[in-house]
């Protein structure tokens, strides 16, 4: 199995209405909760954005069918744990988010025969509101996926980074956003764009509606076959 945490705040965790989307699911994906492997069923992650009653669409399970697309042989496990609102300081190494973000891996881990492959990544809004603290987030940042790859033993980890939405600028919450981006540009193994992706299930200038969650995480998986074709022929 080829094991991807999710980490974040709430776009990672997926805030999309499912309104007329239906619910992606396959065979050989696979989602970690209550302690056990079962069958990817959204909403993956058991803290789910309360404006839909249901809970929100993400963006792992188009990721994962994308890479199914490309390596049908394979399967995908997701163990969720971001949570709505959190900052990258609950994500520094030893805060309790990082943490549980280690236990439950490392449990995951040990109940099947898989590799972690890497770590999706969407954070920053709540970091977005002050220059002080968006001005550090590339430095801390670092220290997070050193903290990460040290606890998994693996210095080359992947950690893939989503850009946070150009809708933002409307949002006079998160006036650093932009220099959120830029700090992830410099600091992540790779940056997913999110040119062109809307806010249009809920207008709020914040979260990534259902059918732009969809398209993030197929760009998610695209950077992530090219890195593991750029790795096959030696670059």
């Amino acid at each position: 199995m080829k094991i991807f945490l999710l980490a974040g705040q709430s776009n990672m965790q997926g805030c999309g209405n499912f309104g007329t989307h239906p619910r992606l699911n396959d065979a050989s994906l696979f989602s970690f909760k209550d302690k056990k492997w079962q069958n990817a069923k959204e909403p993956l992650h058991n803290y789910t954005c309360k404006v839909w009653p249901d809970g929100g669409a993400g963006l792992a399970m188009s990721f994962g069918l994308r890479l199914l697309e490309e390596f049908p042989e394979w399967e995908i496990g997701f163990v969720p744990c971001a949570v709505s609102g959190s900052s990258l300081e609950q994500w520094q190494p030893r805060a309790e988010l990082f943490e549980n973000a280690i236990s439950k891996t490392k449990q995951a881990l040990a109940t099947c025969d898989g590799e972690l492959c890497g770590i999706l990544w969407h954070q920053g809004e709540a970091d977005a509101k002050s220059k002080e603290i968006a001005s550090s987030y590339a430095e801390r940042f670092i220290v997070t996926i050193n903290g990460f790859r040290k606890k998994f033993d693996n210095d080359k980890l992947a950690v893939i980074a989503g850009e946070l939405g150009t809708f933002l600028a409307s949002n006079s919450d998160f006036p650093y956003y932009q220099m959120i981006n830029s700090a992830l540009q410099r600091s992540a193994t790779a940056l997913v764009s999110a040119s062109g992706l809307t806010d249009h299930d809920r207008n709020d200038k914040t979260h990534f509606d259902t059918k732009s969650l969809r398209e993030f995480g197929v760009r998610y998986a695209e950077l992530y076959i090219n890195s593991i074709k750029q790795s096959s022929n030696g670059n």
